[in-house]
């Protein structure tokens, strides 16, 4: 794959665009994404841009479309978007909910649903506790959720590539997650079942920290595109591919996007999100310092 930077999408405040959501609708593409506030905590809005033009801003949310949770929730020190499921009349926001906690760990991120009736403008929860919550052996993290329909088998299901975390590492004096990715799946999208099986594991002793899968089918082949996070290096993409979805083989140097020798993107390129319009495909993705330095888009140029 080779894939061409367009350009970064600025919008009129200061402020994170945290890992990218795109969906297509009609002739654009809206992207949810967390923005924070001076206190870090994260709440879910949108862009609407082009989809003939993706660097083209044509409006964004002045209020959150799923603002954080009550106090004491799995999500009331912030939610952040991961995937976006059209359900008939309803539009599904998968998100990660963020809750610090006294104790070994900053945050503790789980799993919840919200769902809009007026096309993905608002969005209510559909309960106060994650549909995918803590498990003897994943007890930290179990987020960033990328989900499929599937009839592999006659019968319709969901299948759910996302970010697990069952292990505390020690990185320059600090507590941080160790995550890679896991799969399970559902009946219908909402009640998963067991633990997950690990998917993408780590092959650089540097890696600590796997994530934010997307993924697509595309000629009988699933296509994950993730985020690596190396001690010291900041985020990269990754990339891997499987005939089932169940076994990956990675490919991390056929990705075709690296960071930028300079800029806004020169430390990071992270958190990618893919979408097709009129036979072209495009990434959306955040850049340095988690998507503080901007929100990026590239085009695909070569397969």
């Amino acid at each position: 794959m080779k894939w061409k930077k367009l350009s970064r999408i600025l919008i009129p405040t200061e402020t994170h665009i945290y890992v990218p959501t795109v969906t297509l609708r009609g002739n654009e593409f809206r992207i949810y994404a967390s923005f924070w506030d001076r206190q870090q905590i994260k709440r879910i809005g949108f862009i609407d841009v082009s989809a003939k033009d993706p660097t083209k801003v044509l409006r964004y949310s002045k209020k959150p479309a799923l603002d954080i949770g009550e106090v004491g929730t799995f999500d009331s020190d912030g939610v952040t978007p991961s995937y976006i499921l059209n359900q008939g009349n309803e539009v599904w926001l998968y998100y990660v909910g963020w809750q610090s906690l006294a104790g070994l760990l900053p945050r503790y991120l789980f799993t919840g649903l919200a769902i809009s009736t007026d096309d993905g403008n608002t969005f209510e929860r559909l309960q106060h506790t994650p549909i995918l919550d803590r498990l003897n052996g994943e007890r930290f993290i179990r987020s960033t959720s990328s989900i499929l329909k599937a009839t592999e088998i006659g019968d319709e299901f969901y299948r759910c590539w996302y970010a697990s975390s069952n292990r505390i590492l020690s990185i320059h004096g600090n507590l941080v997650p160790s995550y890679n990715i896991r799969h399970i799946y559902s009946t219908d999208g909402i009640k998963w079942y067991g633990e997950g099986i690990p998917h993408i594991n780590f092959k650089d002793p540097e890696e600590f920290g796997i994530t934010r899968p997307w993924v697509i089918k595309e000629n009988n082949i699933y296509k994950m595109f993730y985020s690596i996070r190396k001690i010291d290096k900041g985020y990269s993409i990754g990339y891997a591919e499987s005939k089932t979805g169940y076994g990956w083989t990675r490919k991390d140097n056929e990705v075709g996007i690296e960071k930028s020798k300079d800029g806004w993107d020169s430390f990071m390129v992270c958190f990618p999100s893919i979408a097709d319009y009129e036979g072209k495909r495009y990434m959306f993705y955040s850049g340095d310092m988690d998507g503080y330095r901007g929100l990026g888009v590239a085009i695909l140029e070569e397969e």
